[in-house]
């Protein structure tokens, strides 16, 4: 773009033109070389140039079992219909937004929704264990069996990729279809005024630890654009998360656990809301990310 004039010039971008079952076979060829080298790949692959196609012919050949993650619960039942198609054996990861629509207990699907809400949700399974439903017994035995599969292939979206722990996702291969930035990347956002209410001296709740308090009282106070210290993992082990979530009002919707890990904070004078950029790092794995929009 010419600023003096406001005029954009066009560059010399001229496209580059293949045949498709050439382009298909670089594909299937970059993606099996790159399932064999440690670390994260990026394949840049236009739309129509038969992605799927292509790594679920290197998952069909493969003797390691393969995680493919897609963005959403369409696109994943989509690569689950064509791996069926083509005689792969695969499981499908449970959405815990399905199961929400099942429940008939409206109170639960209140509290599952607010544990997520405030950023809780590695302590959804212990509410669901509790739950008498037949569909929440029956999102956890897919779950158990998850853990136990031996099949070739694992369908789940980015979001339930990133939630995976290492040591499952080392021992197998990985495969992100599409652009998965838009899941590491999230801009969320904590009332001050639910901040406040947790740190109410009068709660009968018992008080949580010093580093959390500390946390929160410097978020209350930002302005503008502010870096802050995030807490490590370690200050927010399973009994620091109970204490904390007692404090939490059903009404507080609050990311509040993203927050205490999150650096980077922005405030505007006397809005409630305080915004953070909340991030998940791609697990560290053997990755492929076969995209057509990621540079």
């Amino acid at each position: 773009m010419k600023m003096s004039s406001g005029k954009i010039i066009e560059l010399d971008n001229k496209p580059v033109y293949k045949d498709i079952d050439e382009m298909r076979r670089e594909l299937h060829k970059g993606i099996k070389e790159s399932m064999n080298l440690p670390g994260t790949k990026i394949i840049k692959a236009p739309t129509g140039a038969g992605k799927t196609y292509a790594y679920l012919s290197v998952v069909r050949e493969s003797e390691r079992q393969t995680i493919v993650a897609v963005p959403n619960k369409k696109l994943m039942y989509a690569v689950a219909a064509e791996a069926e198609e083509r005689g792969i054996s695969y499981i499908t990861t449970p959405i815990i937004e399905d199961l929400l629509q099942e429940l008939k207990d409206t109170e639960t699907v209140r509290f599952i929704r607010h544990m997520y809400a405030v950023g809780n949700d590695r302590n959804i399974n212990y509410v669901l264990r509790d739950c008498d439903e037949e569909s929440a017994h029956a999102y956890l035995d897919k779950m158990d069996r998850l853990r136990e599969y031996k099949g070739q292939l694992i369908i789940t979206t980015h979001a339930r990729l990133l939630k995976m722990k290492p040591d499952y996702l080392r021992c197998r291969n990985v495969i992100i279809d599409e652009d998965i930035l838009p899941s590491i990347i999230q801009i969320r956002q904590i009332r001050i005024s639910d901040i406040m209410d947790m740190l109410d001296e009068n709660k009968e709740e018992d008080t949580f630890s010093v580093d959390s308090i500390a946390k929160l009282k410097r978020i209350a106070n930002v302005s503008g654009y502010e870096v802050i210290e995030a807490m490590d993992e370690e200050y927010l082990d399973d009994e620091e998360r109970l204490v904390i979530c007692r404090r939490i009002s059903r009404d507080n919707y609050s990311a509040i656990f993203p927050a205490l890990r999150a650096r980077c904070f922005y405030h505007k004078d006397d809005d409630d809301e305080v915004y953070f950029v909340e991030t998940q790092p791609i697990p560290i794995c053997n990755c492929t990310i076969v995209s057509a929009t990621v540079n």
